[in-house]
């Protein structure tokens, strides 16, 4: 075979390999997922009639539409990246029986548009780890003790919610994640509007209505960096209170009012933006030079102030609801009288519009009303809207009421004359009913939690804190209701998780990781059972990975938001977690990697520059005219089979190459003869009759042997073998033909 179809092979599969290794991280277009429409309808007209049924059975990217109609479900898992959107917040009604609500344990979902009603514990949980939710449009209403939204995650967004407690217990947004954002909400009647707790830090609390609460906004255990601005925090018992070690929160353009205690600062944070403070309705300073700003700090604590306090209310071009809603009749009394706060809006109030459960909806113009006719026993909502004097109106507010009229209430205390008779009290005396601390209708006497804290009673007294105020409790981390250390008399044993991230105590502190800091372990699962993610160095990644079943650590690398870890330590890498998605796939299953494609293309250009180099570095050794030679030679004969012809043109280059030794020609010539048997021995006596043949191998670089007698000039050398091999090639010819 010659070299040049040889070259030419090589050239081929470089570059097919070339192009192949190419082709690896060429981005391709691909069709986008389709997103199905999946529908829910109590009566039977969409596809599924549950909401559960319709999560289970749907695809990532899916949409869930609710229809209207009331669905009573609870403890709704999505465990995919859907979104859930109800036709009507008014009509699409999800009554979760005393229970909870959604839990979510997938990143980016989306709720809204929902109106979540009677709910427990939480009415929708976002679990750890579940990034990038979104909740929007939604009602949510809430039982005693139990929690509107808990944000355990980060990168979510709540907004445009209005979220209602029964009772001033639970949390309306407990946010122990980073990165989130509360916007355009409304929240009252719990015992915290906003909870941020154990960590929480950069989140971002804007243009939200939080009113009727203990404390508006609660800012504790290490929560930094997160900033409040353009809201209405106004007849709470506190209005931001911010503790435990929680610096460098920013206030700012907020309107504080009506609170018995505008703020409360144990720590260090910000006040203003550096020009810009708030208003609060008891400052006393003065504005000597009319820029709407005191000329004197608003003193919050020792540490802390607003620098630039406004001197008037800071009104936003919207027309806030009306707050404070009450009933202030008796159960019994079956033409109930409603009353609220005034509304403050920039163009004024033209009147409420107010209507009881579905009927009409009437305008009048003070704060308070009385029905004008008897209403039937059972359970009512009263719905009120402010109207401005420019037309916008506010978004609605309601009220949950009971008739009853076998309720006989003389005093019009609120507790029965029958539960008067029974825990001791005058029926006849509106000042003398059951001591009820917490307002559940449960005397203290026999309520076994006075404060509704979640401790119990006995568990308090054990602990030494206040039994009476849900603000005293025992430490508790993870707010789990297990206290973190022992009881001072023993009775009561401490958590052993304080931190909840599923690593006992025990083993973080032999690990080294911090058992107060649920951030630095991350449980996932490999093929099927669970490990950990461990930080033991606590700066953001995790170095370890503990297998709980075996107890041994192994090895995990991060590198682009992926760890790479080698679960069973025999020192390759079995699986790859995904920060991103919270994902876990096989390590075999990962793509071939940039550097790794940039290395191979490296390799093949590398050998393609080596065999052309080789290929130019061997012809520049032969004279130009001696590698024309064989064309010339060849034209005179005619004609030769194929297989012939590529022999003889074989050994003609053979011999241009070859300089001085003519006995490597006979036997280049000799391997001829011997692929043509009908003339190989004939030519073998014509042509070189007992001629000795002397045969070694070379190699590119190796010095020929010089021969015993001298050689003559390479001109009559040259012209000499041409002489010869005429002769031979025309032999060869007669024979053929």
């Amino acid at each position: 075979m010659t070299r040049k179809p040889a070259l030419q092979r090589l050239l081929s599969i470089t570059t097919f390999l070339l192009v192949l290794s190419m082709s690896l991280y060429t981005a391709r277009s691909i069709n986008p997922i389709p997103q199905q429409i999946i529908t829910v309808d109590p009566s039977g007209n969409g596809n599924y009639t549950s909401i559960q049924d319709a999560i289970t059975h749907a695809s990532p990217t899916d949409i869930i539409q609710i229809q209207p109609g009331t669905y009573h479900e609870f403890a709704i898992t999505i465990d995919k990246k859907i979104d859930l959107i109800g036709t009507d917040t008014n009509t699409c009604i999800i009554n979760c029986n005393e229970n909870q609500g959604f839990i979510i344990q997938s990143s980016f979902v989306t709720i809204s548009h929902l109106q979540i009603t009677n709910t427990k514990e939480s009415a929708i949980s976002i679990q750890p780890g579940c990034n990038g939710c979104n909740i929007s449009y939604c009602d949510i209403s809430s039982i005693n003790n139990g929690n509107g939204i808990d944000i355990l995650s980060s990168y979510n967004t709540i907004s445009h919610c209005n979220i209602e407690g029964v009772t001033q217990t639970g949390q309306a947004l407990k946010i122990q994640g980073n990165y989130n954002t509360i916007d355009d909400c409304t929240l009252q009647h719990f015992s915290n509007g906003i909870l941020l707790i154990d960590q929480a830090t950069n989140n971002n609390i804007m243009n939200c209505n939080i009113f009727d609460n203990e404390n508006a906004i609660d800012i504790r255990m290490n929560s930094n960096n997160n900033v409040i601005t353009n809201c209405n925090l106004y007849s709470n018992l506190q209005g931001i209170k911010i503790w435990q070690n929680s610096n460098n929160n920013t206030v700012y353009l907020n309107n504080m009012f009506k609170n018995d205690n505008n703020a409360i600062d144990e720590a260090t944070n910000q006040w203003d933006n550096g020009s810009q403070g708030n208003y609060w309705d008891i400052y006393q300073g003065i504005d000597a030079n009319q820029d709407s700003i005191g000329d004197a700090p608003y003193i919050i604590s020792d540490q802390s102030a607003d620098r630039f306090p406004y001197m008037t209310m800071l009104l936003a071009d919207v027309v806030i609801a009306p707050t404070d809603i009450k009933q202030t009749t008796s159960t019994a009394d079956p033409t109930p009288t409603f009353t609220w706060s005034s509304v403050i809006y920039s163009k004024g109030i033209t009147g409420y519009a107010i209507r009881i459960d579905a009927d009409q909806e009437i305008i009048i113009k003070t704060s308070t009303w009385t029905s004008p006719t008897n209403l039937t026993n059972g359970v009512h909502i009263f719905v009120i809207r402010a109207i401005g004097t420019d037309g916008p109106s506010s978004v609605s507010r309601s009220l949950k009421f009971t008739i009853d009229t076998n309720f006989n209430d003389l005093d019009h205390d609120g507790w029965s004359d029958e539960e008067e008779i029974r825990y001791g009290s005058d029926p006849d005396n509106p000042e003398n009913y059951p001591l009820d601390t917490d307002g559940d209708h449960l005397p203290d006497n026999v309520d076994t939690d006075d404060d509704n804290d979640g401790y119990s009673d006995e568990l308090e007294l054990s602990y030494g804190t206040n039994l009476k105020d849900k603000n005293s409790y025992p430490e508790d981390t993870d707010s789990d209701k297990v206290p973190d250390e022992n009881s001072p008399d023993g009775k009561y044993q401490g958590d052993i998780d304080r931190d909840d991230d599923g690593l006992l105590d025990t083993i973080e502190i032999r690990l080294g990781s911090d058992s107060a800091n649920n951030t630095d372990v991350k449980k996932i699962y490999l093929g099927g059972n669970p490990a950990f993610l461990v930080d033991v160095s606590q700066d953001g990644i995790y170095d370890i990975l503990y297998d709980p079943a075996s107890e041994t650590i192994h090895a995990v690398e991060y590198a682009d938001g992926i760890y790479r870890i080698d679960a069973n330590g025999d020192g390759s890498w079995d699986y790859l977690y995904h920060t991103t998605d919270n994902s876990v796939t096989s390590y075999q299953e990962s793509y071939i990697t940039l550097p790794l494609i940039l290395l191979l293309t490296g390799i093949i250009l590398t050998l393609l520059a080596i065999g052309i180099f080789s290929y130019i570095k061997t012809r520049s050794r032969y004279p130009k005219k001696l590698r024309g030679q064989p064309k010339k030679l060849l034209s005179s004969i005619s004609p030769i089979d194929s297989g012939t012809q590529e022999m003889i043109t074989e050994t003609r280059t053979l011999l241009c190459n070859i300089q001085h030794n003519v006995n490597i020609y006979i036997e280049k010539l000799n391997q001829i003869e011997k692929q043509i048997p009908a003339i190989s021995s004939e030519l073998e006596c014509q042509q070189f009759p007992e001629k000795e043949i002397v045969t070694q191998e070379f190699k590119d670089g190796d010095e020929l042997p010089r021969p015993e007698q001298p050689m003559p000039s390479s001109k009559s050398r040259y012209e000499d073998v041409n002489a010869e091999i005429d002769k031979l090639f025309e032999t060869l010819h007669q024979k053929n033909t």
